[in-house]
């Protein structure tokens, strides 16, 4: 297929030329009749705003702070000894009450006393108790090796 109304206007200018014969010089287009360039690829996302320095600080959103220090309270003389002895200091029983909870590493060492254990020989699985004092309800095995139940709260 052959497109010559695209061709003529370029030739003729080019054999006006070679005629010899003085072409006029258009006047420049109005800016509306140029057509926009279009661009090379379309922007993936719009680009942020540059950020307005002359608004105060205020006017910006609020960053996230973290929580206010709370003051740990005054920890007492007993807490403190538990701590030396690398105990925790627990909440006991239903009340407010704190007791020094302590590992005694002896979990599954078996015994048939309470003589042979740190804490208490538990009776039901005849092992000494992983940690002291057991709360709530026990049945142990007393120095003598007979069985009772204990209950602390």
């Amino acid at each position: 297929m052959e497109v010559s109304a695209l061709d003529a206007p370029a030739a003729a200018p080019a054999a006006a030329a070679a005629a010899g014969a003085v072409a006029p010089v258009p006047a420049a287009p109005p800016a509306a009749a140029k057509p926009a360039a279009a661009p090379a690829s379309p922007p993936a996302a719009p680009a942020p705003a540059p950020a307005d320095t002359a608004k105060p600080a205020e006017a910006a959103p609020p960053a996230p702070e973290a929580a206010p220090v709370v003051p740990e309270a005054e920890k007492t003389a007993a807490q403190i000894a538990c701590e030396k002895k690398k105990g925790i200091w627990a909440k006991a029983g239903a009340g407010n009450v704190r007791a020094c909870v302590t590992y005694t590493g002896e979990g599954a060492k078996s015994c048939t006393s309470g003589t042979q254990c740190k804490g208490d020989c538990l009776a039901r699985s005849g092992t000494c108790a992983p940690f002291q004092p057991l709360f709530g309800c026990n049945d142990i095995l007393d120095d003598s090796g007979r069985r009772m139940t204990l209950c602390l709260d």
